[in-house]
Formats: structure tokens, C-alpha cells, sequence
């Protein structure tokens, strides 16, 4: 479950952690059995490195040239502002997980080592999303690009936190799709990742669109189903 880091209830500011932790307290009454919860959502689209789509109303104006390097917006706030959601949801349930938003690629060491440095201590795992991009067979051929991403993120998480921390982070991939492709290309890029994020350390990885051939619209299974259900059978 990902709680809003971006707004508040009254949308005028950041989102507020007491509000979430009622979103821990509601779901621990209801016996949901919620273990992971995300702080944020692609927090790093949120304009301060540019052209953003995130919504973050941690700085109000939503004029590019206005968000553009704001403090409030940067991967440091984020990361110290992750540490109050923390607090205030594990006060709620001491047995969740909770995660913040990392990435690989150009912005790996821009966005993630300040982010790690503010609140990797506290951290329970970090999050991926993971979409390759090109032709058909370049995705397809794309997942040998798995295994020094997750190396450099425990590379990242020794370095700053020690050893033992590293050791207990987990990786979630919580996003990952083939995008427009369509039919058995699907399937193979889908049971291809998920086994490779999982035999390299990952713990889950979930397929978006849930409607985009993994099930179609009528809720029947779809190209990229068979694949995930592949990587399943497996995994048992």
C-alpha cells in the first residue's frame, strides 16, 4: 500500500504522516494484514530535478521554473521527512515494513544516496519501479541489466549504512510492464523478470498495468498472466 507523501487531506501542503499512520491503525482494527507500506510514489518526478509529473505539494506552485532545485522538493527532505512517516505508522503497528522510493539509472546516485544517507537507517526495503525501454527484443533482452542494478544498490546501502543494515533491506519491484507489446513477447518478458528480480534478492514483483495483458478488461487472463503464473509455479 502506498500512502500520500505528496498532499494532505485539505490539499495545501505535504502529505501529513499522521495521516497515514490512521490508514496503519485502520487497516491493523480491520485485520487487512497490511506488511509493506510505500512512503510516496515516484517522489523524484516531483519537479526538482525537472519537468515533473509527481504531485507534491510540498512547494505549493506547480510553475516548473519554481520547483526546480527547491530544497523542499529534494531527495534529502524526502528522505528526512520519510522518518516522521515511519515513526508515527510503525507507533500504529510495530510489525509493518515500510519503504521508501529509490531508482536506478541516471538519477541513481542523485536521488538515492541522499535519500539513503537521511533515512536508510530506518528503512525496512526500498522500492523499484522498472521499465525497459526499446525496440521488442531489446526489452526482452533487458533483464541482464537486473543484477548490477540490485549489486549497486547494496553496494549504495553498505557504503552508507554498514553491512548489517545492507543485509536487512529488501527490494521490492512494485512496477514493471512491457508497455504497448502485446501477446507471447509478454509473457516471456514477464516470467524473464520476475524470476530474475526474485533469484537476484528481490521479495515481490508486481506487473502494472493490471489491465494492460496481464488481464483483459472482461477480467480473463491475458499474454502477461501466463507468464507471472509461470514465475509462480516455479518459485513454489
Amino acid at each position: 500500500v502506498t500512502v500520500n507523501y505528496g498532499s494532505n487531506p485539505a490539499n495545501n501542503g505535504g502529505g501529513d504522516p499522521t495521516f497515514a499512520a490512521a490508514w496503519v491503525a485502520y487497516a491493523k482494527t480491520k485485520n487487512y494484514g497490511i506488511k509493506y507500506w510505500e512512503i510516496g510514489n515516484e517522489v523524484y518526478a516531483n519537479g526538482y530535478f525537472g519537468n515533473g509529473y509527481e504531485y507534491d505539494l510540498h512547494i505549493l506552485s506547480q510553475n516548473e521554473a519554481d520547483r526546480l532545485g527547491q530544497p523542499a522538493l529534494s531527495p534529502t527532505a524526502y528522505g528526512n521527512n520519510s522518518l516522521q512517516f515511519y515513526s508515527d505508522m510503525k507507533a500504529q503497528d510495530s510489525s509493518i515494513k515500510c519503504g521508501y522510493v529509490g531508482i536506478g539509472g541516471s538519477l541513481f546516485t542523485s536521488w538515492a544516496q541522499p535519500v539513503v544517507q537521511a533515512c536508510g537507517s530506518k528503512t525496512d526495503f526500498v522500492i523499484h519501479h522498472w521499465y525497459p525501454s526499446g525496440s521488442t527484443a531489446a526489452m526482452l533482452a533487458a533483464s541482464v541489466n537486473i543484477i548490477p542494478e540490485m549489486q549497486a544498490d547494496k553496494a549504495q546501502w553498505t557504503t552508507y549504512l554498514g553491512a548489517t543494515k545492507a543485509s536487512q533491506i529488501q527490494t521490492l519491484v512494485t512496477e514493471t510492464g512491457m508497455g504497448s507489446n502485446t501477446g507471447a513477447a509478454v509473457a516471456l518478458f514477464a516470467a524473464d523478470t520476475d524470476l530474475t528480480w526474485l533469484e537476484n534478492g528481490a521479495v515481490t514483483v508486481d506487473y502494472w498495468y493490471l489491465h494492460s495483458d496481464l488481464l483483459q478488461n472482461n477480467q480473463t487472463p491475458g499474454h502477461a498472466y501466463y507468464g507471472v503464473q509461470m514465475a509462480h509455479l516455479l518459485a513454489n
